[in-house]
């Protein structure tokens, strides 16, 4: 099955709203943006960067990805997508650094030590007047049940030591028992059990500040009820 199939073109109609109200609300933010250049770090298979070029939105003369895990989805083969970080550098000297960078659900897969190091990557390409703007889900609450049941049924075998009661009612209280922990640790590509966001908010602002924070996708309800946070921050003096 695509990566599309598990998450905006879902058959589960709850899952595919959630996925589809993250993307439309990525896309708001740049509702009234010209002139920008672009990253978007852990591009996926490109279909955020895709929709921006089917908006006609004039970006700017770069809107690549960064992508070192999936291949790009067939259609969206005209995209600029590097799977080596060397080659965003080298963009970067050859042309400028970017007005903006994206990330989006992408931090909730790396230990707090890799994200630490992945935001200060992202620094490194962003202007000093530029942004970034990053989402990554919750799991914790009653959403989190929800989202962590879903799991099991599509991918239980061979995690049943991850999606186990105990780690699921841990949790939705946002309780961090060892074997949580050590789920959030190591330089593998993790599973989303475990992170906290609001463990995460901490980390942006150690080098960032927080200038907007926004549910998705019922954002004057509380995080019980909602399937992720966006965040849109500027680079601290």
């Amino acid at each position: 099955m695509n990566y599309d199939q598990y998450t905006h073109n879902s058959k589960n109609p709850i899952v595919r709203y959630a996925h589809r109200s993250r993307l439309s609300n990525a896309l708001s933010l740049f509702k009234n943006s010209t002139s920008l250049d672009i990253l978007d770090f852990g591009c996926g298979d490109g279909n955020f960067l895709n929709s921006l070029s089917i908006g006609n939105r004039s970006l700017g003369s770069r809107s690549i990805g960064f992508e070192p895990y999936m291949p790009i989805k067939k259609d969206f083969k005209n995209l600029h997508i590097y799977s080596d970080w060397t080659q965003v550098i080298s963009n970067t000297k050859e042309h400028a650094l970017f007005d903006v960078v994206t990330c989006f659900e992408v931090m909730e897969h790396f230990s707090e030590e890799l994200q630490i190091n992945n935001l200060n990557k992202i620094k490194e390409v962003m202007k000093d007047s530029g942004k970034l703007i990053i989402s990554v889900p919750i799991e914790k609450g009653l959403m989190s049940i929800i989202k962590n049941v879903r799991r099991i049924s599509i991918s239980y075998s061979g995690n049943k030591h991850i999606y186990t009661l105990k780690n699921i009612i841990c949790s939705a209280f946002g309780i961090k028992t060892q074997d949580l922990k050590k789920l959030r640790e190591g330089s593998d590509y993790l599973s989303h059990m475990g992170f906290y966001f609001d463990d995460f908010e901490k980390i942006l602002e150690q080098n960032f500040i927080i200038k907007e924070k926004r549910l998705s996708p019922f954002n004057r309800l509380s995080f019980q009820f909602n399937s992720q946070v966006f965040y849109t921050l500027n680079k601290k003096p």
